[in-house]
């Protein structure tokens, strides 16, 4: 699950230096952070002392994954990369986001 947050997270960033420059730092700084944000809560959510704040934090990752779909949907809906472009991380993004569920299901008391 991290692993393929890591990958996404790539992706993204990979993704974020086609933007127009204009959209670089606007639009592409959300697309990292958004990205950056995954793996970070699952690390820390790993850190934590309980199943409980394990699962909060998988969450939040879970809610960042939807963010970075969203602005991947967002930037090709405004013609600022191409449906082919975001195709891999768009199924990366649903992906990970299949596994935070999971484990999040996984962890509930």
């Amino acid at each position: 699950m991290w692993r393929k947050g890591i990958g996404l997270g790539c992706e993204v960033y990979r993704l974020a230096k086609k933007l127009h420059l204009s959209e670089r730092f606007e639009l592409g700084s959300q697309f990292r952070t958004a990205s950056a944000s995954i793996t970070a809560n699952i690390a820390e959510g790993k850190g934590r002392r309980t199943r409980a704040e394990y699962a909060r934090f998988l969450g939040i990752a879970r809610g960042s994954t939807r963010e970075v779909a969203s602005h991947l949907e967002l930037s090709t809906a405004l013609g600022f990369l191409k449906e082919e472009d975001v195709y891999d991380a768009l199924c990366l993004a649903n992906e990970v986001s299949r596994m935070l569920t999971a484990m999040i299901n996984k962890l509930a008391p």
